[in-house]
C-alpha cells in the first residue's frame, strides 16, 4: 500500500485563497494588515460594522501599495454575503459579541 504525499504548502501558494476575517478590531486589524504586508496569493475581505474601522484596513491597503489598493482587499458590513464567497473564515470577536 503506498501513500500519496502531497506538499500543501505548495498548493498554498498556487491558489488565490479568498480570505474572510470578521472583525476589524485588534486582532481582525492585526491579521488583516499582516496579510496585506505579506506575499501571499491571497485576497482578503474583512467584514466589521463599525465603518471606521473599515476604513482603516482600506487606508493601509493603500498606504502600504503605494496610493492605491494593488492587493484583492475589500471591505464589507454583511458578514455572511461575504462568507458565502469566501475559501477561509477568520473570526476574529470577542466570544460576547457572538450570537448564541
Amino acid at each position: 500500500m503506498s501513500a500519496e504525499i502531497t506538499n500543501y504548502s505548495k498548493l498554498a501558494r498556487e491558489k488565490n485563497h479568498r480570505v474572510l476575517i470578521i472583525g476589524a478590531g485588534f486582532m481582525g486589524s492585526g491579521l488583516a494588515c499582516g496579510i496585506i504586508t505579506a506575499e501571499l496569493p491571497v485576497s482578503v475581505t474583512v467584514c466589521d460594522i463599525d465603518p471606521g474601522r473599515l476604513e482603516y484596513i482600506a487606508d493601509f491597503a493603500k498606504k502600504h501599495n503605494g496610493g492605491e489598493n494593488k492587493k484583492d482587499v475589500f471591505t464589507a458590513q454583511d458578514a455572511a454575503e461575504a462568507a458565502a464567497a469566501a475559501d477561509v473564515i477568520i473570526l476574529a470577536v470577542k466570544p460576547a459579541i457572538v450570537p448564541g
